[in-house]
This record gives C-alpha cells, structure tokens and sequence, in this order.
C-alpha cells in the first residue's frame, strides 16, 4: 500500500466535514430523544394538547347516539372531521358559566339538551375557572355524573346518557385549551 502526503488545507476540510456530521448526528438524536419523551417539535404547536384517544372517544360517542337517536347527530363525525374541527378549536368556552359548548355535529340536538344540562354546564364551567383548584380530569367526571344524575329523572334517559357522554367527551378531547383553574390540566 503506497502512502500518500496530505497537506494541512485537506486535513483542514476533512476536519470540518467531520465537525459539521458530528452536528447533524447530534440534533437528529436530541429530536429522536425529545420524540420518544412525548414532546413535539414547534410546528406542531397548532395541535399541542390534541389528545387523539379523547378524539376516538367522542367519535364513539357520536356514533353510540346515532344508534340510539340517528336525528340527533348530523354532519361528518370521523375521527378526521373531530380532529380537524378540534385542532382549530372544537368547543369553544371560557371560565365562567356560559352554558353548554357541543361540537358542531350535534348543533340541531344541542337547541334541546344545552336547555336540558345548563346548570350542569354552567357548574362545569365554575369549575374550569381560575378560582377553582379541581384538576380538569376530576371537573370532568363530575360533569358526567352530574348529567347521569339529570337523566336519571326523564323518560329518555337512553338518549339522555347518550348525549352525556358526548358532552364529556367532548370536554375531554377540547377542554384543555380553555381550563384555567389551579389543578393539573389533565
């Protein structure tokens, strides 16, 4: 093997080269690491708290209470259509007692049952606000129950805890952008 004389100038790039792969090897294994701990790049901001498991729970939801009463729930309720409609804000409420927020699907049936659930609502609501220190996973299983509990009382109760649980679910998959209270946005 004949041994060939490398000047100082090609030892000079060859050291570059190898700082600038050392660079790009180590920001893909700190991007690999961050995605492996859960946390997502700053593109994908838009969509930060989408919880995609919530989103397959108020599809099933939906798709329960068309069983049950196929009038009530209108439009497209696929879990693209949800995770769409949430990632630009889905149920829109604020921190203090407004009545009841339903995603856009069940709007001709949300004109009966936001009557029906509004002082449950408006408790949900109370307890999102920055004076309570409930955390957001415990303000929403009251809500639930305090919706069983109303239906509990009507001759429906089929469909009643059947758009319970759309509500709740719904405060599960879009809640976490609108709770201001002390607990754990959970």
């Amino acid at each position: 093997m004949k041994y060939t004389p490398v000047t100082w100038k090609e030892v000079s790039r060859m050291g570059t080269a190898i700082r600038a792969a050392t660079l790009v090897v180590s920001g893909l294994c700190i991007l690999s690491m961050m995605v492996g701990m859960g946390a997502t790049p700053s593109s994908a901001a838009e969509t930060r708290g989408l919880d995609q498991v919530a989103i397959e729970d108020l599809h099933l939801a939906l798709e329960d209470l068309k069983k049950v009463d196929p009038d009530s729930v209108e439009g497209d309720v696929s879990e693209e259509a949800l995770t769409e409609e949430y990632s630009r804000g889905g149920l829109v409420t604020f921190g203090k007692p407004n009545g009841c927020s339903t995603p856009k699907s069940l709007k001709k049936a949300a004109k009966k049952w936001n009557k029906v659930f509004k002082s449950v609502c408006n408790s949900h609501d109370k307890c999102y606000s920055k004076n309570s220190t409930k955390d957001r996973k415990t303000c929403d299983k009251d809500f639930r129950s305090s919706m069983y509990n109303v239906c509990g009382f009507r001759k429906d109760i089929k469909t009643c805890k059947a758009i319970a649980n759309v509500y709740y679910a719904g405060v599960r998959a879009g809640g976490w952008r609108t709770y201001e209270a002390k607990g754990k946005n959970n």
